[in-house]
């Protein structure tokens, strides 16, 4: 033990070290937040002069997309429902319910064993993710849902089997006989479910299927802005690994039928169509992809041209260099779709003020 008054910045870093050697970066980093935390506590109650984990050097963040696909997903609900009904269970239901929550809605793992059923309103067609198990979400604010058509008769149908939770939760699990709130760290088969689905194994499970939901709203069309305001990123920054599904709705776009048929399994595009129906006619100009304003009709078939550049064999520099311009056009196509939202948005916002 290292008294807080001799603490130094290699004691961390030696910390640090040891964990990296054990765990991936982003175990190491969540692990160490709340140290540096309590330690910007300690400065300000004067218990010490500096915070020693301040600026310290981080392993580098890892993200993953691992994600099913449409058919892959379409086969894991499809398994999922059929031994849900032939066992006639309700934890196979519960379990059932959760994996559709994930896929159609991006729930993490804990929102979805955290959902009450008082967070959704059959009436207007809206879930409210307020819990992440007995917690706050993620980034400690609630955040509402559209309920897609095809969940809500599923839910409607297992509430009046749902074994009753004091907290009324929607997915309970089975403990010792009583029916409650899920552990943090079970898998609720789902290794078991994706397998015999034939579907490949998932190393993050549920966060994997949170993926799959994302990258086919995308896929869809949907907007990186909107996917952050569902998914309940803080940042834009943390909705960008899917800029490269965006990309490839922008080819998709040039052929309707295609794009008709992405993500269909999921329910994913009902998602997309609803949004665009809120925004009016203006929602109409996310079907062509991205594009810049103001003459940014070059960014869309800048943005093609180098994804296509990217799939050749360049040297490590120049291939450096493509993802960084890759990058910044992303964030300039998406800040204009944002700006062309808000206008849409209060262009909306009026009609309704003059029709009321």
């Amino acid at each position: 033990d290292v008294p807080l008054v001799t603490l130094r910045r290699k004691d961390i870093e030696n910390a640090r070290d040891k964990l990296s050697r054990r765990y991936r970066g982003n175990t190491v980093r969540a692990s160490l937040r709340p140290l540096s935390t309590a330690l910007s506590w300690a400065v300000r109650q004067e218990l010490i002069d500096i915070n020693p984990a301040r600026s310290m050097e981080l392993p580098r963040r890892e993200h993953s997309t691992e994600h099913l696909t449409a058919e892959e997903a379409a086969r894991l609900l499809a398994e999922a429902e059929k031994r849900a009904r032939d066992k006639n269970d309700p934890l196979s239901w519960s379990r059932w319910i959760a994996i559709s929550l994930a896929l159609r809605l991006g729930l993490r793992r804990g929102e979805c064993f955290g959902l009450r059923w008082t967070d959704i309103d059959f009436s207007v067609g809206r879930v409210i993710v307020a819990k992440s198990y007995r917690l706050a979400p993620k980034s400690n604010k609630p955040r509402v849902l559209p309920l897609p058509s095809v969940l809500a008769p599923i839910l409607r149908e297992w509430r009046a089997l749902c074994p009753e939770t004091k907290e009324r939760l929607v997915c309970p699990t089975r403990c010792g006989g009583q029916w409650g709130m899920s552990g943090t760290r079970s898998m609720h088969e789902l290794p078991e479910l994706l397998s015999a689905a034939e579907c490949p194994a998932l190393t993050r499970g549920f966060h994997a299927l949170r993926h799959s939901f994302a990258s086919a709203f995308v896929a869809q069309g949907g907007s990186l802005l909107t996917l952050r305001e569902m998914l309940g990123h803080a940042s834009l920054e943390m909705s960008l690994i899917y800029s490269h599904v965006a990309a490839g709705a922008m080819v998709r776009s040039q052929c309707p039928d295609l794009a008709q048929q992405v993500g269909a399994a999921c329910g994913t595009r009902e998602l997309v169509l609803q949004r665009h129906q809120r925004l009016g006619e203006g929602g109409q100009v996310d079907r062509v992809g991205l594009q810049g304003a103001g003459g940014g009709q070059l960014v869309q078939p800048t943005l093609l041209a180098l994804e296509m550049l990217r799939a050749l064999p360049l040297p490590g520099l120049g291939r450096g260099l493509l993802h960084g311009i890759l990058l910044r056009l992303r964030q300039a196509a998406e800040e204009a779709r944002i700006h062309r939202e808000t206008a849409v948005q209060q262009d909306v916002a009026r009609q309704r003020q003059v029709f009321r």
